[in-house]
């Protein structure tokens, strides 16, 4: 049994015993010392609390196989630790990474260093298993479509990125291949047109080793030579002859009665008797979609696709981008609630759109939510402090520095007018590229926003420093907006109101009606 001492402060001690689950075969105490915050000491201050303490406890450091301190503590503690006769290393800077630490003693402590902490090696780990999990993991049982096993049930998940033949495809499909696991090509013609069918899914076989064509037509469905084709209900399953070489998605439903169902148990009966058409028909590979309604029927969907997991021994795909789409909320947040509801539903395959503004990144978005749910799925835990996350505008923890002003003279903020200079700069953004042009001197810049301020200084062509300040300003705007995919319009603000300020509109309009 290897003997651990954990050092915090008096004041986290309990909260400190509280998150302690080591691995079998290890020990783990706690010490909490006589200060508010264990960080803030240095080497010599630390040993000499541990001398003291150690007396106080009659027990001696050299008894614990390590120690482990706050790896924030400045310095190394080499010296701390000859001098107690004990090794002594620092372990994470956050609570919420120490708990994974001591999860994982046994795997973590080959890299227990005096001088380093350990949260840039415990960030690498989960990385690194991670990515083997990613890299290695086969399910048990699959169906493979144009080569790619798709699961009869998750883990893992796989992503399935829609592009519509209305959009810029081949953007499209390049930007798609650097995520998804396979494309689905989507005809919104509103007549057949096989030849145009044709030529779309041979243009996604440059990008994809996998695709899957999704029509209202079955002129269409039979131009293509794609591995996976998309959607039959009843109708189509009549009129479309089977393919060895393909698999289809079979969906409730019956476009010639109009009959689209929303309640779950209809949504089951549907599904259950188009599938029993598929086989009878010859059918062989098939996926099945109880199809994602929006709301207010989402939670039916959800419980279909329970119940059709049960009953099915088919892989199950679910498209996401039914309900994304259709709310007026961030994308990353909701396909992170989907996926996880979607996996523990039972389906492997997620279709998802890139269609609206609003909905750019989705496919990176769901990616990053079908490998943290998959891993989470496979590991039985929570799909959090995986070393994979979709925290964007939020973060876990909040850091800001405090600096101190004691002793200095408070200036009041005013606004202040300068003159102007005759240079014009123009900023805007073209894709995710800051750019400017600068007049009268006919020069334009593109590239890194932080970059194109200095060189504009470095050449002289602004010299003013207010001008000067103003560019810094709007080229971090612009930078924002590029990073973020958001709209910048110079000498305009970025639009990011929290809720709280959009609620105070809605108050500030409460009595106005009479």
């Amino acid at each position: 049994m290897k003997r651990v001492l954990v050092v915090t402060s008096k004041r986290l001690e309990s909260a400190v015993k509280a998150m302690l689950k080591p691995p079998e075969g290890y020990s783990v105490e706690v010490w909490g010392l006589p200060v508010d915050v264990v960080a803030l000491l240095r080497p010599r201050s630390l040993k000499e609390l541990l001398r003291l303490e150690e007396r106080k406890r009659g027990t001696p450091l050299s008894s614990f196989d390590y120690v482990l301190v706050s790896g924030a503590i400045p310095g190394d503690l080499s010296e701390v630790g000859e001098g107690l006769g004990a090794k002594i290393y620092k372990g994470t800077k956050t609570l919420s990474d120490f708990e994974v630490m001591i999860k994982n003693l046994n795997a973590v402590e080959k890299y227990l260093s005096p001088s380093e902490p350990l949260d840039e090696v415990l960030s690498e780990l989960k990385l690194k298993e991670l990515r083997e999990f990613i890299e290695t993991y086969v399910p048990e049982e699959y169906v493979v479509v144009g080569g790619l096993k798709v699961p009869l049930r998750p883990p893992p998940a796989l992503l399935a990125a829609e592009v519509l033949d209305n959009e810029d495809v081949e953007s499209q499909l390049l930007k798609a291949s650097e995520v998804a696991d396979m494309v689905i090509v989507g005809s919104t013609s509103t007549s057949p047109d096989p030849e145009k069918a044709r030529r779309l899914v041979e243009l996604a076989r440059r990008y994809f080793h996998t695709v899957g064509f999704d029509s209202m037509f079955v002129k269409e469905m039979k131009a293509v030579d794609a591995d996976l084709i998309l959607s039959l209900e009843r109708s189509k399953l009549e009129e479309l002859e089977p393919s060895d070489d393909k698999a289809f998605v079979v969906i409730p439903g019956d476009v010639k009665r109009n009959y689209w169902p929303n309640n779950a148990e209809e949504k089951v009966e549907s599904l259950l008797s188009n599938l029993k058409v598929a086989q009878e028909r010859g059918f062989e590979k098939v996926i099945v979609d109880p199809v994602l309604s929006p709301f207010p029927h989402t939670l039916e969907s959800f419980v279909a696709l329970r119940e059709i997991s049960k009953k099915v021994k088919a892989p199950i795909m679910l498209g996401l981008s039914n309900f994304v789409e259709l709310v007026d909320a961030d994308s990353p947040g909701q396909l992170a609630a989907l996926t996880s509801l979607a996996l523990e539903g039972g389906a492997s395959l997620l279709m998802v759109t890139e269609h609206s503004d609003k909905c750019k990144g989705a496919w990176s978005e769901a990616k990053a939510a079908a490998i943290m749910t998959s891993y989470a799925l496979y590991k039985s835990t929570l799909p959090k402090d995986l070393g994979l996350d979709l925290l964007i505008l939020k973060e876990k923890r909040i850091r800001r520095e405090k600096v101190s002003v004691e002793n200095k003279r408070e200036i009041e903020v005013r606004d202040v007018k300068f003159k102007l200079e005759n240079t014009v700069v123009r900023i805007w953004v073209e894709g995710d590229e800051v750019r400017a042009s600068v007049e009268p001197h006919g020069v334009w810049l593109r590239g890194d926003a932080y970059l194109i301020g200095k060189t504009i200084i470095a050449e002289g062509l602004v010299k003013e420093p207010s001008h000067a300040l103003y560019l810094g300003w709007e080229l971090q705007k612009a930078h924002l907006a590029a990073k973020l995919n958001k709209s910048y319009v110079q000498d305009e603000e970025l639009r990011f109101e929290p809720p709280r300020e959009k609620l105070r509109g809605l108050r500030e309009g409460e009595g106005d009606a009479s």
